[in-house]
């Protein structure tokens, strides 16, 4: 049983759980200055709280999503690829995240505030991997649900997090807003770069994604004005995050044109420019770094001792 939970655990992609923290972490940094490079240790109670609370519910929805790509992902055999022995143990497990991760930020001093934005990203993550709606397999809806759920949901997660006396309107001041937005397109960009790889698989399996519908060149295309976006509002709000992420990512985006849009390099596209935005806020927060190579060691081993692979790497 031990093995099947573990099975299970690494089944959810603990290895996304870096990429939550990190847009968590650019909401937490939010009203500081990120004009110049800073180093920021402080953290409090339900910053700490939150990012464990939504650790598990978003492992539900990343279980969800594998459980119902089932099929996608066994003709896609992408990195990373685990079969499903027990789906009614991994729907029970899918479950148990969501009760755990309610029941941890219940002790949180923001908890109405929290528990509305866990309940949007269950709705979102619902919307995305579950039919009819299916988001994952429609064109355009599924890199807007990644932004959503990822720049906007998790930014603000990270936002209320960093004060006690949060209020709703406090998202529109004009910087915050603005940066919200810039990583709402950055993640826009990178979902769609993610999808890139698996046109073979989703065409077989009947899923539209944007860059089945579009193309590949008009897809990169609309990730480059995304990044282009981004850093025109990353300039205005003098944000070194958004401004260095933005420019290594059009770079990124440029490689398939240049490579023939060869595999490795539609790897690249979100790789690079992820990478660079991990890098960068690190710098800024360097705990984000640490979760990072946790959970890459922690997978790494995983993947050699029970599967005899290697994964993650770049690449793939």
């Amino acid at each position: 049983m031990i093995i099947k939970l573990i099975d299970i655990f690494f089944l959810s992609r603990p290895i996304l759980l870096p990429t939550v923290y990190l847009f968590m972490v650019l909401g937490f940094l939010l009203d500081k200055d990120l004009s110049t490079l800073h180093f920021y240790f402080d953290i409090n109670k339900d910053f700490l709280l939150n990012i464990i609370g939504f650790s598990f519910v978003m492992l539900s929805i990343f279980l969800s999503n594998r459980i119902n790509d089932y099929e996608v992902d066994k003709v896609n055999r992408g990195p990373g690829f685990i079969e499903i022995k027990n789906i009614k143990l991994a729907k029970v497990v899918e479950f148990f995240y969501i009760i755990v991760g309610f029941t941890i930020i219940s002790f949180s001093n923001n908890f109405i505030y929290y528990a509305i934005l866990y309940f949007i990203a269950l709705i979102i993550g619902y919307l995305y991997n579950n039919k009819p709606f299916y988001f994952t397999g429609r064109p355009f809806l599924d890199f807007l649900s990644n932004a959503l759920g990822y720049g906007v949901v998790s930014v603000i997660l990270g936002y209320v997090s960093s004060t006690y006396t949060f209020k709703f309107n406090m998202i529109f001041q004009q910087d915050i807003f603005l940066n919200i937005v810039a990583y709402f397109f950055l993640m826009g960009a990178g979902s769609i770069g993610s999808t890139l790889p698996d046109i073979k698989g989703d065409l077989k399996n009947g899923k539209i994604t944007t860059p089945i519908f579009i193309g590949i060149k008009k897809s990169l295309i609309l990730s480059i004005i995304f990044l282009i976006i981004s850093l025109i509002l990353g300039v205005k709000t003098k944000n070194l995050i958004v401004i260095l992420s933005s420019i290594s990512s059009i770079f990124s985006y440029m490689l398939p044109f240049i490579f023939k849009y060869k595999e490795f390099s539609l790897y690249y596209t979100y790789q690079i420019g992820g990478g660079v935005l991990m890098l960068i806020t690190s710098i800024f927060f360097p705990y984000l770094l640490i979760t990072y190579l946790f959970f890459y060691i922690i997978t790494l081993i995983y993947y050699k001792l029970r599967h005899n692979t290697i994964y993650p790497k770049l690449g793939k």
